[in-house]
């Protein structure tokens, strides 16, 4: 795998995510739940069929690669409501709506893409 600090969200949107029990690939990468008491991702909102979504804690991602996210096994997905936290936190596409205000309050755009920091296993924060 390579060895990336930071990614944004529009090269991790639409990854594949893999197991490596099996190389299996589970699904896609949709969206995000953040976290704006930590500033990081709690978890990836993966879409695994047609209609089907389920949950991929950040916990639980082995690593960011070029082409994939892999995952320590299918045991990994689960469903939101298995998570209490989830239901409360907003989702990545709604942040990319958010205006963006100058210093002196006026606004000069919409927030198009976010950076994330993968330095640390386990963990994804907004760089």
């Amino acid at each position: 795998m390579d060895n990336i600090s930071t990614r944004k969200w529009s090269e991790i949107r639409n990854l594949a995510v893999v197991t490596l029990t099996d190389g299996k690939k589970v699904g896609t990468v949709e969206d995000f739940y953040f976290d704006p008491q930590t500033n990081s991702v709690r978890a990836l909102l993966i879409k695994t069929g047609m209609f089907g979504h389920q949950v991929l804690l950040v916990s639980s991602i082995q690593a960011f690669g070029q082409d994939a996210i892999t995952a320590s096994g299918d045991n990994a997905l689960i469903k939101e409501k298995n998570d209490a936290q989830l239901s409360t936190m907003p989702l990545g596409q709604a942040l990319l709506t958010y205006k963006v205000m100058s210093e002196g309050g006026s606004i000069v755009g919409t927030i198009g893409n976010m950076l994330f920091d993968l330095s640390t296993p386990g963990v994804l924060h907004v760089a």
